[in-house]
């Protein structure tokens, strides 16, 4: 497991202000990643159901997004000028989230964000709150009919699902079953994640047809698939009037049905209409552990300098403009202490110089001619301290800690055939 599961498996109980409450409040970063996993659990659905509003229908780059979202929360949650209404967290991570840009590093992410602008929003907005009840039962209703379409898959789909999605494995667990590395796990999980949205959104598409106005738009269907459909489903065995959220397409109907798509464009924007309206609830049932390991397994290689640039630590209370080191001043968070800092090396710099020139006369005068003296210190390349660069352990296909939007593989076609999973 990540390593903090055992201590954030229940959040019932929990509410928004009391969740960063305790994130402010712990003394140890891995105190504060088990703070901030509680977060990422309670409000991921919200959080990668509004990044796969905005950038549907490409599922990768919507899980991307959604974990460059909640790394500039956990980098930002800690400052009250950020975040000053913790009882509204949602609508503050999903106003993150609703950013247009967060990518290009840590610190551009962070800056990217208008805070004021967004606190602004929040405070004028009545808050986001779900009909839960509503929500529960047709999220039920979801699951029950992906899985019926995940029993039509090849046997080893399945198996891939059970694992992924039911048991809800990281990447190091299932990799001990598949007798693999982390790294081929996690491929096979997005392999397997794409393959179940194709059989979905064909059979979506397949219901619309069978109810032409589920969601009430009225569009129009394609003759040749609802004859394709009849035929098939007749041939089949199953009868007319089928309801939308329970059709399941037999294998090589479905496998049809895909054919007809490809070569139809009408059927295609069809399609994409459907899954526009699934996949902000769909993606959170495939992905949201994936998700939710990625942010916790990330978090880990965030220097903890980075992190106190954007907010103080624990018992550290910024007041005012009277020298608070992790302050935004004009050029940037935490300059004061940048500052300071140049300013200290440089005054050390100054009384090293002048005892080695008392020690060894003739040492300035010398150090400064060309083909002086070649016994001055040199300087440790690592002195500077860390760097934040790009070239930090890479974690689940990305960079971390840089925040970047993932890379978008195009989605396998429904072919039918198994999954690449090793034996």
């Amino acid at each position: 497991m990540n390593g903090v599961a055992s201590i954030t498996t229940n959040d019932r109980g929990h509410t928004d202000a009391a969740l960063v409450r305790r994130f402010r409040q712990a003394a140890t970063k891995r105190a504060r990643a088990a703070a901030f996993d509680r977060v990422v659990r309670k409000h991921r659905d919200a959080v990668l159901g509004r990044c796969a509003e905005r950038l549907w229908p490409d599922a990768d780059a919507a899980v991307a997004y959604a974990h460059d979202a909640f790394i500039v929360a956990y980098l930002a949650m800690g400052d009250p000028a950020k975040l000053a209404r913790p009882d509204r967290l949602r609508d503050w991570l999903v106003g993150i989230a609703a950013h247009g840009d967060l990518a290009s590093g840590l610190s551009a992410g962070v800056d990217a964000v208008h805070w004021g602008a967004l606190q602004a929003s929040i405070a004028a907005g009545a808050p986001h709150r779900p009909d839960m009840r509503g929500h529960a039962t047709r999220q039920e209703s979801l699951r029950r009919w992906l899985e019926q379409i995940v029993a039509t898959l090849p046997e080893p789909r399945q198996q891939m699902y059970d694992m992924f999605v039911r048991r809800a494995l990281d990447s190091r667990s299932a990799a001990t079953e598949l007798g693999t590395d982390a790294a081929a796990a996690q491929r096979v999980r997005r392999e397997n994640r794409e393959a179940i949205l194709r059989a979905f959104e064909v059979t979506a598409l397949a219901a619309a047809e069978a109810d032409p106005d589920p969601f009430g738009g009225g569009a129009g269907g394609c003759a040749e698939l609802r004859q394709l459909l009849a035929d098939g489903l007749r041939d089949g065995g199953m009868p007319g009037g089928v309801r939308w959220d329970s059709l399941v397409l037999p294998a090589d109907l479905r496998l049809a049905v895909t054919s007809h798509v490809s070569d139809c464009g009408t059927c295609r924007d069809r399609r994409d209409d459907c899954m526009a309206q699934w996949a902000p609830e769909l993606l959170p049932i495939l992905a949201g552990a994936e998700l939710n390991e990625q942010v916790i397994e990330d978090l880990r290689v965030i220097p903890e300098h980075e992190r106190s640039r954007y907010w103080a630590p624990a018992g550290v209370h910024h007041r005012g403009g009277r020298g608070a080191s992790a302050g935004a001043g004009a050029g940037g968070p935490g300059l004061p202490r940048r500052v300071a800092m140049a300013a200290t090396g440089a005054g050390l710099l100054v009384v090293l110089l002048l005892v080695l020139g008392f020690v060894q006369p003739g040492f300035l005068v010398s150090a400064s001619v060309p083909g002086g003296s070649s016994s001055s210190p040199t300087a440790d390349p690592g002195s500077g301290g860390p760097q934040v660069t790009g070239t930090s352990t890479p974690t689940h296909g990305r960079t971390a800690p840089s925040v970047t939007a993932g890379s978008t593989a195009g989605a396998p076609a429904d072919t039918g055939g198994g999954s690449t999973a090793p034996a």
